[in-house]
């Protein structure tokens, strides 16, 4: 289905299900009974209320005086009771919404000399005092307009002391307002309307009504219905259409995908990844070190306007987090609890050959001579293969080889694998934050407790976090002081990947759970001799080295910043500062008894047979491969931000301001050998070569040490403007420069600006409009260019280094990138048409369309070879983009005790490759789409196949080459004519979503979430004959439905099974286009239980339920694609129970 079809039928649905909602006008002119006999017209107007469920709003002071004269009408409207007593009273009747405003009406002045004018101020806040920034107070009679300040103040004036004013905001109910007697007023949420938001750029605070950008706002609210164990990320996956989750990117694949984006991909080569901006700051640390229970707001910024003023890191989107506060005066203590039970992870998912099939396969390998079974060979057979050589050399018999291959055809490692190699998980979540002061002081603390036991045995994680907030107001409130500290220790242990790479029938233990051997580096039969009982006991026991071994990571991550507001006027004075220290510690070790550390061991021992003693060069020991990674990044800014009400209706937002920023990383590799925590380790002769024990090389012992220093320096100056006029017209306008020692020194001569530019109209707020259903219709256009810096590639010249020497003796260096001082920023220019609408205060939402192009992107291109090179990298690539953004919430019921929300979440996003300059590559180097050579007119990720046409009489793969069916797979494989390959479409997803439920009946809620992703293909996995026959994998089960004699070409694609082995077939079979399946499917995320006590929330939450359905009939996650190489599965259900108390 098209995405514009779908957008058709949602406002079809909008149109449909508007039919229930009464007309205002019924509610504000009903026909009352009107009886009254000269009683006080205050008191007339609450009989109406109470009676006829209205809202009319007088003054009880102005109208003191005024009585209803007679009255005696069975039936009359509203409106034209009003009428009467507006004309005999002299009062002015004001109809705002569904509100009713009573009030004197302001005399005539006949007079000549200049009105007096009258300025009232006051200020607005929520019911827990906190100030409401950008609430819009409105003279009703004048239509004159002001904004409440950040601190909530307004000030307006008026030529009539008398005047009604409403205060509107969003996610609150309008209040109405005297002016000239009214201080503070004090919003109440309005149940029926979205809680009101702010934008937070990480820069800049302003109130939605003023954006005039594409952005998205999570509340804390919405983080805490997905409470399962995971960063922030895992939480929002699906609560918002902002962002876009990839979650099938092969391990170790080179592809520079991103794990998740804004609005699809907009850059090639460099970092694919969204901006993270944290308390005004871009982040420095793992996603890991956020503790998602301290977070207050998420702002998803997606246009050239909301992202605009990052300039050149924000082309991939901003997401700026602001972490939580203390409230001037409140004094409150927090406490969340969650226990989450984690099921095993399912071992079966992945497509496996039964063990019988795979021993049938190593016995054909064997009658064709696969294997080197000559006596003198020490190179490893396979158990299977060793039971053929005994037979065959007759010291076992026919039925005894029958009788020990019929026995290990009944295993299956995966029974193994899941009784070792995994367990029930658990995780326990604490959370306990206090917050207090008074009007001059205020303070948040917060500390947070988790520990995981993984449901792969072994692994786990515990982690603290720590938050000291402190602000103080002096002057006044003039000046604002503020410090906080956020400090993040976390330990993960993760030595089991989840299962070893070995043949079905192993078996990894024995009848009472003993480790067993397994594969080894050298037949078995030399490894017992070779030694003569002087080496170190030589085996390969998987089951061992999961117990013995450790692979841990501990990270630190503090951070601190300190901030200084001052007040003067219209202008606030910022200065803020922020440190950021984070290191990571990675560390390997291997126990001296695992099968690694005395294969290494035993390999370069020196054995003096005639003297029957052994020299281990490398010592016997525990063996540790640790890599550190420290950051240092200091952060600092200047800012001015200017608010004035330059006329009565005309208002303006200024904001300017500099930063700089310095970061400096080093990466450190190295290995100790005999390593011990409390001592001195021992370091063997890295420079002698050592004969290696069964082989007939020399070999230096493995030196391991690397150290890669960066420093990133990075100036920049922006500015940003907003003239808003009558509360309906905005214009919003940015520009940013940047300098980096990253780029060119041309680039930073010349000073490239980005900007943005932008306008708002709120066509709701228009004289002409009379649709009183709908509340808020808004619409916003911008456009604007933004950056990208790929902190990968230099201006200057860079080249590596090998440890070979030449005849110099000196060491061998390869030039990888020549000198480029016209490196550039990557720059997006977006365009962004959007509307924002909210009808009856039960349906409401926002419909954006955005087109994106992309240039100078960083990418290879070719070179004259006379200089050098062949190719190297800089700034030859372009990309276009285009998509849109759906958000709906609807509240189809709503009563006093039952409300049935739902919330619709749908995008679209296609990207196109318009210029890449690495031109005519061969076939095979983008059909695993590793070399981002997507050609022309094409997404970057693409999935593309070869034209099979099945099987010839033989069993061989047949293909379309140049057009002609043909079995020369090397000259297809190396041809470069794109039309030798059928190009499908996306292999990310290109229409995402998710759709919301929650039923809530008095203090139960259920809440359910549903997931969609469509609009691409991916490859399924088959039976590849080269990599399984070598043991790498353990085979697919299509390897039983594969050609085995003339005639099965009518029934099967799957090729022959055929010695020698040609792994260019392999190639053919695995790109056809027979193994090619849409991706398209829908999740059952989670269903949320909910319970609400006065001072306590319960609730269970069931994640990760699985797929309810999905256009692939092959039983197959396209979010979880098994392949050979790696076993995947998909992720294990997890029940989460939560407390959370408010005291």
């Amino acid at each position: 289905m098209k995405p514009f079809t779908l957008l058709y039928l949602l406002l079809i649905l909008t149109i449909v299900n508007l039919h229930p909602f009464p007309l205002l006008a019924q509610k504000v002119n009903p026909v009352v009974n009107a009886w009254f006999n000269n009683c006080q017209l205050t008191d007339a107007f609450n009989q109406l209320n109470k009676k006829y469920n209205l809202n009319i709003s007088f003054s009880k002071t102005a109208l003191a005086a005024y009585t209803t004269g007679y009255i005696h009408y069975p039936q009359i409207k509203l409106a034209d009771l009003l009428k009467i007593w507006s004309s005999k009273l002299h009062l002015q009747c004001i109809v705002h919404d569904q509100l009713i405003i009573i009030q004197p009406a302001p005399r005539a002045d006949t007079s000549n000399h200049v009105p007096k004018t009258y300025t009232f101020s006051g200020k607005v806040m929520n019911k827990e005092g906190e100030p409401l920034y950008g609430a819009v107070v409105t003279l009703l009679n004048e239509h004159k307009v002001s904004t409440t300040s950040e601190e909530g103040m307004y000030e307006i004036t008026t030529t009539h002391p008398t005047n009604t004013a409403t205060i509107s905001y969003t996610g609150y109910a309008t209040a109405i307002i005297y002016p000239a007697t009214t201080r503070e007023t004090v919003l109440q949420p309005a149940t029926e309307q979205l809680p009101a938001v702010a934008i937070q750029s990480g820069i800049q605070k302003l109130p939605a009504e003023l954006a005039t950008g594409a952005y998205n706002v999570l509340t804390a609210e919405a983080l805490e219905r997905n409470n399962f164990p995971g960063n922030f990320l895992d939480r929002i996956s699906s609560l918002t259409n902002a962002i876009s989750i990839t979650k099938n990117i092969p391990l170790g694949s080179i592809a520079n995908e991103g794990a998740y984006s804004l609005r699809g991909r907009s850059t090639i080569n460099s970092n694919p990844l969204p901006l993270l901006i944290v308390d005004n700051f871009p982040f420095q640390g793992n996603l890991s070190d956020i503790n998602p229970n301290d977070i207050e707001s998420i702002t998803f910024l997606k246009d050239a306007t909301a992202t605009s003023i990052w300039g050149a890191f924000s082309s991939n989107g901003v997401i700026t987090i602001t972490t939580r506060n203390a409230s001037v005066g409140k004094n409150a203590l927090k406490v969340v609890s969650n226990t989450t039970l984690i099921t095993k992870p399912d071992v079966y998912y992945t497509p496996t050959l039964s063990a019988r099939s795979y021993i049938e396969m190593e016995q054909l390998l064997y009658k064709n001579n696969f294997y080197d079974v000559s006596p003198t060979s020490t190179t490893y057979l396979p158990p299977a293969v060793e039971l053929l050589k005994k037979e065959q050399d007759h010291l076992i018999s026919t039925a005894q080889l029958n009788q020990q291959l019929d026995s290990m055809a009944h295993n299956d490692i995966r029974n193994d694998i899941a009784r070792y190699y995994t367990q029930t998980g658990f995780n326990q979540q604490l959370f306990i934050s206090a917050q207090g002061g008074d009007d001059y002081f205020k303070h948040y603390y917060a500390m947070g407790l988790e520990k995981q036991q993984d449901n792969l045995t072994r692994n786990g994680s515990r982690q603290f976090t720590l938050t000291c907030k402190h602000t103080h107001y002096l002057l006044q409130k003039r000046l604002v002081l503020a410090a906080n500290l956020f400090i993040t220790r976390g330990a993960v242990s993760a030595i089991n990947e989840g299962a070893p790479g070995l043949r079905p029938y192993f078996r990894l233990a024995d009848a009472n759970g003993n480790p067993l051997a397994l594969t080894t580096p050298y037949r078995q039969s030399f490894m017992d001799t070779v030694g003569k009982g002087l080496l170190l006991p030589w085996s390969n026991k998987p089951l061992q080295d999961l117990r013995l071994n450790n692979v841990q990571t501990n990270s630190t991550h503090l951070r601190f910043n300190l901030s200084i507001s001052y007040q003067w006027k219209a202008l606030h004075i910022n200065l803020l500062y922020q440190y950021t220290g984070a290191a990571d510690t990675y560390l390997d070790w291997k126990n001296k008894q695992s099968s690694y550390v005395t294969t290494l061991v035993n390999q370069y021992s020196q054995i003096n047979y005639a003297a029957s003693t052994v020299y281990r060069p490398i010592p016997y020991g525990d063996i540790a491969d640790k890599t550190t990674n420290p950051i240092t990044a200091h952060n600092g800014r200047l800012l001015l931000n200017y608010k004035k009400h330059l006329l009565p209706n005309l208002n303006i937002i200024s904001m300017a301001g500099a930063d700089i920023y310095t970061q400096t990383n080093v990466f450190t590799t190295q290995r100790t050998y005999n390593y011990h925590t409390n001592s001195m380790a021992e370091q063997p002769d890295y420079y002698t070569s050592y004969p290696l024990l069964g082989k007939t090389l020399s070999s230096k012992i493995p030196y391991v040490y690397s150290e890669v220093r960066y420093r990133n320096n990075f100036i920049s100056y922006y500015t940003n403007h907003i003239l808003t006029f009558s509360n309906r017209y905005s214009i919003s306008a940015s520009i940013r420069r940047d300098a980096t020692n990253l780029v060119g020194a041309n680039t930073n001569n010349k000073g490239v600006p980005l900007w943005s530019t932008g306008g708002a109209w709120r066509i709701d707020q228009e004289p002409f409009f009379k649709t009183p259903a709908i509340k808020e219709l808004k619409l916003r256009i911008s456009y604007g260019k933004s950056g990208n810096v790929d902190n990968n590639v230099s201006a200057l010249a860079s080249a590596t280094y090998s440890s070979a020497t030449n005849r110099f003796k000196n060491r061998i260096g390869r030039i990888t990138s020549p000198q480029n001082e016209n490196l550039r920023w990557e720059k997006v220019s977006t365009f962004n048409l959007g509307i924002d609408f909210t009808i009856q205060n039960r349906l409401n939402g926002s419909i954006d369309a955005y087109w994106k192009k992309a240039d100078d992107l960083i990418s290879e291109g070719n070179v004259d070879p006379t200089l050098g090179l062949t190719s190297y990298v800089g700034n030859f690539g372009s990309m276009q983009s285009k998509g849109v953004d759906i958000a709906i919430h609807y509240t189809p019921v709503l009563r006093k005790s039952f409300r049935w929300n739902t919330s619709l979440l749908l995008s679209w996003n296609v990207d196109r490759v318009s210029k890449n300059k690495y031109n005519n590559p061969a076939i095979n180097e983008f059909l695993g789409n590793t070399a981002l050579n997507a050609p022309p007119g094409t997404p970057l990720y693409s999935i593309y196949a070869l034209h099979y046409k099945g099987l010839d009489e033989t069993g061989n793969p047949v293909i379309l080459l140049n057009g002609t069916p043909s079995n020369n797979y090397i000259a297809l494989l190396s041809s470069t004519n794109i039309n030798n390959v059928k190009y499908y479409g996306p292999s990310r997803p290109t229409i995402w979503g998710s759709f919301i439920n929650t039923l809530t009946f008095q203090k139960l809620s259920v809440s359910i979430l549903l997931s969609l992703k469509a609009g691409y293909y991916f490859r399924r996995p088959s039976i590849t004959y080269y990599t399984t026959s070598t043991g790498s994998n353990m085979g697919h089960p299509d390897f039983d439905n594969r050609w085995k004699k003339a005639g099965d070409e009518q029934n099967t694609m799957i090729p022959t099974f055929k010695y020698p082995i040609d792994i260019n077939r392999d190639v053919i079979y695995t790109y056809s286009n027979t193994l090619v399946e849409k991706a398209d499917h829908i999740r059952c995320e989670n269903i949320k239980m909910s319970y609400q006590l006065p001072t306590c929330t319960l609730s269970l939450l069931c994640n990760n339920l699985g797929i309810i359905w999905k256009a692939n009939t092959q039983g197959i996650d396209p979010d979880y694609i098994p392949n050979g190489l790696q076993r995947i599965s998909p992720p294990a259900k997890t029940f989460t129970f939560n407390i959370t108390l408010h005291l």
